[in-house]
């Protein structure tokens, strides 16, 4: 930056601009610097003495000339003095470099706010923290213990306003950009962050055009005290256009480099855009087998017009395990482990080994729920978007309304049409042996589910905003009771919006409904009818328990269903937060819900630990409208938000 005054032909008193041009433009630059690491010259003449038996303690006061309200608490907020006011001054030499830290940090600050005249002075014990003896005084000050005061002096002075915009080519050369873009207007206040983002426009639009190198080599700020304007010229260097060349790969030593390729969402001779690389390292980061994804363009246009792709990359370790452990009143303990590799035949391939026992509070085995099985998917075997999954699993389930012993197999196709909207079909296999109250059956089926799944929220563990929709239709056939045949299918949506700009406060909302076409109630496999109630469900109700019952109370389960749910979701701290809820629904015997049973409603509150892996959840819920022997509450812990 450069401060004239042109038409008296003299520089009035204040810091030059020029010299701070890196310091106004960067009004951080001191923020993340820590007191210790400048070392003024002359702190070698403080001279040690003994502390005194009670330590001084520091007082800060601030004046700010024109009592600016405003620019105060701008000065208290970046001052490194003010954080230690009131504090016992332990190293004297910590207050002096604070202080020469703040003398100009606290330019910076006001040049943010476009204050190009702006004057600080700091005195310590009396003395500016220039004086050539200010350490040694400070010292001597803070051994006699008592208060030591530092005053911070501001002189604000004017705001300046743009009065001139300019963008130059280097050389002359032509730049397409439109002096708008740099969202910079005459008149309006010529903030120091404004002018450095001004400069990021400019490049971003640029390379938006094609221009992959385009760069501004310098910004020549001008302040004119004699009428409060500042002249901002950028040069710039736009480079030339070019196209997406070759791609270079590094850092793949067990991946398929064919893989990587394949994974390119561009075709070479494409014109270059940042959006085509972004999406590129999306793509290789979904893989899950990098911990760390780069895609650049290169360092040079080559004489074809072309620029290569530079795809940087670091392997994460191919195996994994891990465990999980959850508790519901209603349903129980369960303890879950798994193994996994994410790059099986080199291919991105995983395969993941799933093991899992619930109801363990129970005293007899008989009891327990038991689950083994893997999962294997490939990526990428049709096309780039094209991911082939397939799994199988043996089971035992004991639950309240059936004890079934089976096992499932399933091979299918999923497609990531967009970003946001994915589908996919496989064809899967089940036998089963179940005992419910309709006695005992055996089922042996095959059927091809089909799901469409849209997302567009913020976070897949933790989401502020967007939606989630997915709807799945699930033909099967074989024996399933008198008819052979049926069609199951279901659908739900939820809902995330955040309701301040830091996104403490959350309103969540789910809906989902089901409905199962072809068999008789009875004739339904138990696994495969809706239940409501418990945790993933209407919380407050015991697992399965708001669903159809015999006159007796057992439970039969539901040919269709439909719940609701709604969650505030409040941060308390960066990682407490409470969540006060309320679910509603029911599952009922006819294909549509036909609100022949009762709507259950279930309230409660929320415990929310927030981690890096996602949210631990403690919730506690009570039924609003319960039946006789339902209990008065219910608790669950488990990982993740409910939903």
């Amino acid at each position: 930056m450069r401060s004239d005054d042109r038409r008296s032909g003299r520089r009035p008193p204040q810091l030059p601009l020029r010299a701070c041009r890196a310091l106004a433009m960067s009004a951080g630059l001191f923020a993340a610097a820590a007191p210790g690491l400048i070392a003024p010259a002359h702190a070698q003449q403080a001279t040690a003495e003994a502390a005194p038996a009670t330590p001084a303690v520091l007082a800060v006061e601030i004046v700010v000339e024109g009592g600016d309200e405003a620019i105060r608490a701008e000065i208290e907020t970046a001052s490194q003095l003010y954080d230690v006011a009131e504090d016992e001054i332990e190293n004297p030499d910590d207050v002096f470099r604070r202080a020469l830290v703040d003398k100009d940090r606290l330019v910076a600050v006001l040049y943010g706010t476009a204050r190009y005249g702006a004057l600080v002075d700091v005195t310590i014990a009396g003395t500016s923290v220039l004086d050539e003896n200010a350490g040694a005084i400070i010292e001597r000050a803070a051994a006699a213990g008592g208060t030591l005061t530092a005053t911070i002096t501001v002189t604000p002075g004017p705001v300046f306003r743009f009065s001139e915009i300019n963008i130059v080519g280097v050389g002359d050369e032509p730049v397409p950009v439109e002096v708008g873009t740099t969202g910079l207007t005459i008149g309006a206040p010529a903030n120091s962050g404004d002018i450095i983002a001004g400069e990021s426009r400019i490049v971003a639009l640029l390379k938006q055009r094609g221009h992959p190198l385009a760069a501004v080599v310098s910004r020549d700020v001008v302040a004119e005290h004699a009428d409060d304007t500042v002249e901002v010229t950028y040069l710039v260097a736009p480079g030339g256009v070019a196209d997406l060349g070759e791609i270079r790969v590094s850092g793949a030593e067990n991946v398929d480099t064919g893989l990587i390729l394949k994974k390119a969402p561009f075709a070479a001779g494409q014109r270059y855009s940042p959006k085509a690389l972004d999406d590129y390292s999306k793509e290789l980061n979904a893989l899950g087998v990098f911990s760390s994804v780069r895609v650049r363009p290169g360092e040079a246009i080559g004489p074809d017009g072309t620029i290569p792709v530079v795809v940087e990359l670091e392997e994460r370790k191919p195996r994994y395990i891990g465990f999980n452990v959850a508790y519901g009143t209603d349903t129980g303990a369960l303890v879950s482990g798994y193994w996994g590799h994410r790059n099986l035949f080199g291919g991105a391939e995983k395969l993941r080994i799933d093991a899992e026992v619930s109801g363990i509070e129970a005293a007899d085995p008989e009891d327990f729920t038991y689950l083994l099985g893997a999962t294997f998917s490939k990526p990428a075997v049709l096309t780039a978007r094209d991911d082939l999954i397939a799994s199988a699993k043996i089971l035992r389930e004991s639950t309240d309304a059936y004890i079934r012993t089976g096992a499932e197999a399933s091979v299918g196709l999923e497609r990531k049409i967009t970003d946001q909207l994915s589908v996919s079909g496989s064809l899967a296999v089940e036998a089963s042996t179940i005992d419910d109250v309709f006695g005992t059956n055996e089922y042996l089926f095959a059927s091809v589910p089909l799901t469409v799944a849209y997302d567009t929220t913020d976070n897949k563990l933790d989401p502020a905003t967007g939606i989630r929709a997915t709807a799945k239709f699930e033909p099967a056939a074989g024996q399933i009771g008198d008819t052979g045949f049926m069609l199951i299918g279901e659908a739900s949506l939820s809902a995330y919006q955040k309701i301040d700009d830091d996104a403490r406060f959350i309103l969540a909302g789910r809906v989902s409904a089901g409905g199962i076409f072809g068999p008789s109630l009875a004739d339904v496999p138990a696994n495969r009818r809706f239940f409501a109630g418990g945790g993933g469900s209407i919380r407050g109700y015991a697992f399965q328990s708001a669903s159809p019952k015999t006159a007796d109370g057992e439970i039969i389960g539901g040919r269709s269903f439909l719940e609701t749910s709604v969650e505030l979701r409040a941060k308390v701290t960066d990682t407490i937060g409470i969540v006060p809820f309320i679910d509603a629904g029911s599952s009922f015997a006819k294909e549509f819900p036909d609100f022949s049973e009762d709507i259950k409603v279930g309230a409660g509150i929320g415990l929310r630990y927030y981690t890096p892996i996602g949210p631990l959840r403690a919730d506690v819920a009570v039924p609003l409208n319960p039946d006789e022997g339902d209990d008065a509450f219910a608790l669950y812990i488990s990982l993740g938000q409910s939903f």
